[in-house]
């Protein structure tokens, strides 16, 4: 009797430890919430105001020295070919008719998730609504903000970007967006 009340306190234990040195999961603090605002707020802003090269600007430095390696091309040239790539999607979306109307988040109850590391990282939900023809159309997603430096970032919630992230930050590795 005592060897299997032992045994399960061991097996508990051991899963504990397994859990605690995983993902943790807390609430956005006030402050977490003004720094990720202040970030978002005027790259939204430019994005609203048609400005397809917004978010480059939200991506890490890490990320885009990665891009760039792949690509072999330097950084800077990087950017350039990704500026003047949105430039034309979005001259091409307003060539059919196709413009930005809104693009809203809200952090209330967006639970902030910690990785092994400490890194702190959020899904948090977006909405865009686009004019299509003198039609609204809404879609609903993600953005995947986290710290890298202690400085926030955000990216698509695309599975490829998170193949990519794990390869630069390794305790982001496994993590997947919400189903949608």
């Amino acid at each position: 009797m005592m060897k299997k009340l032992l045994s399960i306190i061991f097996c508990l234990v051991l899963t504990s430890c397994v859990t605690t040195s995983s993902v943790s999961e807390s609430q956005l603090s006030e402050q977490d919430k003004q720094e990720i605002t202040s970030r978002l707020a005027p790259i939204i802003a430019r994005y609203k105001n048609q400005d397809t090269t917004a978010f480059i600007d939200l991506q890490p430095p890490e990320y885009i020295e990665y891009k760039a390696k792949k690509a072999n091309v330097s950084k800077t040239a990087l950017i350039s070919k990704m500026r003047n790539m949105l430039k034309i999607m979005g001259a091409m979306g307003a060539e059919f008719g196709i413009t930005m109307k809104d693009y809203r988040y809200n952090l209330d109850n967006v639970p902030l998730k910690i990785s092994p590391t400490g890194r702190k990282y959020i899904f948090l939900p977006v909405t865009s609504i686009v004019t299509k023809k003198n039609k609204d159309v809404e879609t609903k997603s993600y953005l995947f903000v986290f710290q890298s430096n202690k400085q926030w970032y955000a990216m698509s919630d695309r599975p490829k970007t998170f193949v990519e992230l794990s390869e630069i930050y390794p305790d982001l590795q496994g993590i997947k967006p919400p189903k949608r």
